[in-house]
């Protein structure tokens, strides 16, 4: 249940007699009625307040709900009297000083006092337009155009505009009834069906702000309804920010786990270690031998190597791996944004930023092919194996990075946006963990340049930065337990939702 509907319900209550218990001795509503009727009539011969249309009294089949013997259901126009507010003309500038308040829908705090407002009127406007019937300080507030049953208590005298009423009980020792009003109207107009479609919303108009139900406790059992409603707000305002935190959580726990879960394996503490494993010592060995090799046949040009870096000290990392793995960089272990090098008829995809999930190991979907010859230039260059990772914002902070397969012909091209990893004797989706994983992220978006608007991951950041090496094996059990934790996460999201 959330905080609205938990205090809708305890009006509920309070507005059918359930919130708190009957007192015999109370004088009857009825009683009270007949003497409000009387100061009413007599306000009326004063001039102090406009005779209307008798409505007669509430027929008991037009009731919305039962209430208690000693109650009595009224109209709110019986009860109280509720001028209407003006707006000076604003053609007038003279009209527009700041001597006195003026309250818009926009000043009103909804269940709490106006003790400012943006806007101030002049004594001339006073004079000419209001003829010096201000609100006073203490005053309920109410709107009933566009914006429905939103309260507020006056903190200072002031005026306020035709979108919202004072509202003056005829009887109101120690301001009970005004009281009473401001706690049970906003949910008593929830319930009225007699609104007008406005421009752009429900509105209510004199008419049906007369004829507004009210049920009307004896004045003892007003004041008794109040007091445990402010005795219980409180509890709910508490329940409610216990509820939105639970929200949060509830909305924040599945991408929270898998932020988790790829941390936890950028740092040997997904799966256990294999004593029989190669150390990535010997593996980053192997790499860099394979990569002096390819050089020597031609497969890879050594100006299109990235410069390398210099030895990573372990205590300079920021966390501890086992002791099968080893600190080094992409830049030590592949090509970072590769040429390639084929014939400029042959077909390729093409992969534009859309395509590129956000999820963890979801293959890119390719269904647009064009020749190489059209985008070998002004491109990126892709190939099968490769990993990119979008480079720019928001499509970084998204997460947009894949590995990817099954491209036409094992090439392609794609937006320059995206940086490229093309692995020697690394497991392609190892690296994708360690590209989405908290411990890059955070570095590389604290790390971007350009301007607020267009931000990008630089390349050396991408190339540089130290990369947790495991054992190869070790890779390979990392991306399976990887994969098998993030469908649980997935279903627990679904469940969730």
């Amino acid at each position: 249940m959330k905080a609205i509907d938990l205090k809708n319900s305890i009006l509920q209550l309070a507005i059918s007699g359930r919130l708190v218990s009957q007192d015999p001795s109370d004088e009857p509503a009825s009683l009270l009625y007949e003497r409000i009727q009387a100061e009413k009539n007599k306000l009326i011969k004063e001039g102090k307040i406009k005779s209307q249309k008798k409505n007669g009294r509430i027929n008991s089949a037009e009731t919305p709900f039962k209430i208690p013997d000693t109650w009595m259901w009224v109209k709110l126009g019986d009860i109280a009297d509720f001028p209407m507010g003006k707006t000076p003309s604003r053609n007038d500038f003279e009209y527009w000083e700041k001597n006195y308040p003026w309250v818009s829908i926009a000043d009103l705090i909804d269940g709490e006092v106006i003790n400012s407002t943006k806007e101030g009127v002049s004594e001339k406007a006073n004079i000419e337009v209001f003829k010096n019937r201000i609100s006073r300080q203490g005053t309920l507030l109410m709107s009933f155009k566009l914006t429905i049953g939103k309260v507020s208590i006056l903190g200072m005298d002031a005026f306020h505009n035709e979108a919202i009423v004072s509202i003056f009980p005829f009887i109101d020792i120690e301001k009970n009834t005004t009281k009473y009003l401001y706690k049970v109207l906003p949910y008593l107009t929830t319930l009225t069906t007699d609104t007008k479609e406005a421009i752009k919303g429900k509105t209510l108009n004199s008419s049906s702000l007369y004829n507004l139900m009210i049920p009307l406790p004896p004045l003892a059992e007003q004041k008794r309804i109040v007091e445990k409603i402010e005795e219980l707000e409180p509890l709910i305002n508490r329940y409610g920010k216990a509820s939105e935190e639970l929200a949060r959580i509830k909305s924040a726990f599945p991408e929270d786990l898998r932020n988790s879960i790829l941390q936890q394996a950028v740092e040997g503490k997904l799966v256990p270690q294999n004593p029989a494993d190669e150390p990535a010592g010997e593996l980053l060995k192997r790499i860099k031998q394979e990569r002096q090799q390819q050089i020597k046949e031609g497969k890879i040009k050594l100006s299109k190597l990235p410069k390398s870096n210099e030895p990573l000290n372990p205590a300079d990392m920021p966390f501890k791996i086992p002791d099968s793995w080893i600190w080094t960089s992409l830049s030590e272990i592949g090509l970072i944004n590769p040429r390639n090098v084929i014939e400029d008829n042959l077909e390729v995809s093409f992969i534009p930023m859309d395509k590129i999930s956000s999820k963890y190991n979801v293959s890119v979907n390719v269904d647009e092919k064009k020749l190489w010859k059209d985008v070998k230039s002004g491109y990126t260059h892709l190939k099968d194996g490769d990993v990119i990772m979008a480079k720019i914002t928001p499509c970084f902070e998204n997460k947009k990075s894949s590995v990817l397969h099954n491209l036409f012909n094992g090439y392609g091209a794609g937006t320059t946006e995206l940086h490229v990893f093309r692995g020697i004797n690394i497991n392609p989706y190892y690296v994708l963990i360690y590209l989405k994983s908290p411990f890059f992220m955070k570095y590389a978006s604290n790390n971007m340049t350009g301007t607020a608007g267009q931000q990008r991951v630089p390349s050396d950041i991408f190339a540089t930065y130290p990369f947790p090496m495991p054992p190869y094996n070790e890779q390979k059990k990392i991306v399976k337990k990887v994969e098998n934790l993030m469908d649980s996460s997935n279903k627990l999201e679904q469940i969730i939702n």
